[in-house]
């Protein structure tokens, strides 16, 4: 009984049937992003050949968005579904985060999202029927568009060549598609 239950929890944080929740969002400028859990450094700098300032595009570890209205967007991954979930959670961790601010562990251009306010939201689903995850929901990105033509993706299972399938991106590029055929669902508020 708890696995149906689990199954069926999992599918309303389906970014698809979480669409009035990122729709609020909409307006809300970004304070923070960070990733939160544990994560490898050691493996993720010597086994993956990550530099040391792509730590934080590549841990393979939630990301939380602190937003200006002290709400928090948690974006993860569900394995099972092939899919990112997304939910609010408090700002209260049990690890030390990996903040787009650490001057040590993130590129600096991603201090440039700071302050900018989200002007939308599309969910990027697998369409690619040759894909082997068809019976999957395939939710692989989000792509926030902000203010000043700024954009970011978050993404799992999306583009070769990292060594995690949750990563934070600025931009997707087709060459690095794992997805070729997608659908576009776009949130405006």
């Amino acid at each position: 009984m708890n696995d149906v239950y689990d199954y069926f929890d999992e599918l309303n944080l389906m970014p698809s049937h979480s669409k009035a929740l990122l729709g609020v969002l909409v307006g809300k400028s970004i304070v923070n992003m960070k990733k939160v859990g544990q994560y490898n450094e050691t493996s993720l700098l010597n086994d993956f050949h990550v530099t040391k300032e792509k730590l934080f595009e590549v841990a393979n570890i939630p990301v939380h968005i602190e937003l200006d209205d002290g709400s928090v967007l948690r974006v993860f991954k569900s394995t099972r579904r092939c899919s990112l979930t997304v939910d609010v959670v408090d700002r209260n961790t049990d690890h030390e985060p990996l903040s787009c601010l650490d001057q040590l562990k993130s590129d600096p251009s991603w201090k440039e999202i700071i302050g900018k306010k989200i002007n939308s939201i599309e969910i990027l689903t697998a369409t690619d029927s040759r894909s082997e995850y068809m019976q999957s929901i395939n939710e692989r990105a989000l792509v926030f568009n902000l203010e000043g033509g700024f954009s970011f993706n978050i993404s799992t299972m999306f583009a070769r060549g990292t060594p995690s399938d949750l990563v934070i991106m600025r931009e997707l590029s087709p060459s690095e598609n794992l997805v070729t055929h997608y659908s576009t669902n776009k949130i405006t508020g």
